[in-house]
This record gives structure tokens, sequence and C-alpha cells, in this order.
């Protein structure tokens, strides 16, 4: 009885070494999968963001960016109005919540008007129209920007309950960076608004940001 019972222990105790050792090795395999994937993840993420930024770029930037300078001072004088910068200013929050207009986002943003029309046959489409908008910030100042949002912050916006925060955030640093680099030549603005943690309101944010780079024109109210 004591050699049956020493053999079943001992069969139980490897079994237990077995089962172990099985579990250890599937741990580790589950763990380096998860680097590999996140690796490859982050890889495919760039090349994601890339692509939107070149797509935007090269379907709604170049176009409408095209003798911008002359169109602005078109619409100056045609407004008797003077633009707080002559460049487009493309603001990009970092909610990646592109929906509406910035009218919808802040009361005191008002829509007054666009930019001449950029028509060309595009898409399979004839005379597509590309439109720049212009926005009053009303305040103590008397303002105009032209200003737009990307339109591709928006699907990461509608994915937001579907995608990991690190991978969305991802995806938009790498649309944001690219576009920038894009652009620089350019002229317009990119700015960076931070609607997640911030409680500044979007126009007191572009009055700030504009003037700190020292390129404003503000057309004081008269009294």
């Amino acid at each position: 009885m004591e050699i049956k019972f020493s053999w079943v222990s001992s069969l139980s105790f490897i079994l237990v070494i077995i089962f172990a050792s099985i579990l250890f090795a599937c741990m580790i395999v589950w763990w380096d999968y998860d680097d590999v994937d996140l690796s490859s993840s982050q890889n495919m993420e760039e090349s994601i963001g890339a692509s939107w930024a070149y797509g935007s770029y090269l379907a709604f930037y170049k176009k409408i960016l095209k003798d911008i300078a002359r169109r602005m001072s078109e619409f100056e004088k045609n407004h008797n109005i003077k633009l707080l910068v002559q460049k487009l200013v493309i603001i990009c929050p970092l909610s990646c919540n592109a929906n509406g207009s910035l009218s919808g986002k802040d009361g005191n943003l008002e829509y007054v008007g666009n930019l001449e029309e950029i028509i060309e046959d595009d898409g399979g489409n004839n005379n597509r129209t590309f439109k720049t908008n212009v926005y009053k910030i009303c305040g103590p100042h008397e303002s105009y920007i032209a200003a737009e949002i990307p339109s591709p912050l928006s699907t990461l916006y509608e994915m937001r309950g579907v995608m990991d925060n690190v991978i969305l955030n991802y995806h938009r640093e790498c649309f944001i960076k690219t576009l920038s680099n894009l652009l620089k030549s350019d002229q317009c603005i990119i700015l960076e608004y931070d609607d997640l943690n911030s409680s500044e309101p979007l126009h007191s944010f572009l009055l700030s940001e504009l003037e700190d780079k020292k390129i404003v024109n503000v057309i004081l109210k008269p009294f």
C-alpha cells in the first residue's frame, strides 16, 4: 500500500509540474503576442494617420489654399472687414469632434460668409464646390478669421466607443503631425485645441493663440 501510494503521489506531482509548465508557456506566448500585436498596431496606425493627412491635403487643402491670399483680400474688401490673420486657421480639437460648424461649438463664433468658392470637377462629380468659411469672433474686439476643422477627425470621434484611447490618440497625433508637415509652407496655421481638459472657450483660445504669434490685426469696435 505504501508503494502504491508513493507511486500515485509521484504521478500527481509530475502532472502538476507538467500542467504548470504548459500554463506558464501559454502565458509567455500570450504576452509575446500582445507585444507583437501592439507593435504592429502602432506601425499600422501611423500609416493610417499619415494616409488620412495625405488624403485631406490632396483632396481638400491643396485646392482651397490655392490663391487664398487674393480671395481673402477680396472678402475683406467686399465686407469692409479685416481678417485677424491672413491665413487659414485649421483647428484640431483633441476630442476629434469635428461635427457641425464652429458657431455650434461656441456662441461667440458667428458665421459671416465664405471666401470665393473653388469649383472643380472632382471624384466623378462636375462642378464640385469647395468652401472656406469666415467667422466673426464676438467680444470686446471685433475680429474675423477664416477657419475650419479637418473633417477626417470626425471619424475618430465616432469610433471612440469601439477604439482604445491609446490607439485613438495615436491616430490623431499621426494625422496632425503629418498634416502639419504637408502644410508647413502653405498659408495656414494649425492649432491643437484641448477641449478635453481645458474649460477655455474656443473663441478665447483662438484669440490667445493668434495674438501670441504676433500676427494679428484687431479692429476695435467704435464706442
